[in-house]
């Protein structure tokens, strides 16, 4: 009776330790990867994003959802409508050939900023990572591929 107490023992713990190592194959177990935005929004990354690459693939390449991801906080002041830089690069679309007489441009908290014409037609979609030292700043037209892009400098003072 004590061999079947230890024989039962034995592949219960065989069973666990199948579990164990399938959930970890699996990454069950794994923790989640943490994307540190001051080596995600990179002017190295800015040039790695191509015109026509997909709104999927600039998201995968940076590695973070578009927003605003500063480890520390921005520079500005009283008067400081919230985060500014300087524009260093762009590629495509210039900003204000984007924006025209007889559009409507909104913006909303998580960085989106989109721009439909009069009759409700989108014209664009910019969406921007905000991260510490950097700004990229995507323009994606109505199939949402890239069609201009911006590398914005963060001053901080």
């Amino acid at each position: 009776m004590r061999k079947l107490w230890l024989l039962a023992i034995i592949i219960a713990g065989a069973g666990v330790c199948w579990f164990a190592w399938t959930c970890w194959l699996s990454g069950l177990f794994r923790p989640p990867v943490v994307v540190n935005p001051d080596t995600a929004i990179t002017p190295e990354n800015y040039r790695r994003i191509r015109l026509g690459m997909t709104e999927a693939e600039v998201r995968a390449l940076i590695g973070l959802p578009p927003g605003t991801h500063q480890t520390r906080e921005p520079a500005g002041g009283l008067m400081s409508s919230g985060n500014y830089g300087t524009i260093r690069e762009q590629e495509g679309y210039p900003k204000v050939v984007l924006i025209g007489a007889f559009t409507t441009v909104k913006a909303d908290s998580k960085g989106l900023v989109s721009e439909t014409t009069q009759d409700g037609r989108a014209v664009c979609t910019i969406k921007q990572w905000w991260g510490t030292y950097h700004a990229i700043r995507v323009t994606f037209d109505e199939n949402n591929v890239v069609v201009g892009k911006h590398l914005v400098e963060i001053p901080w003072y």
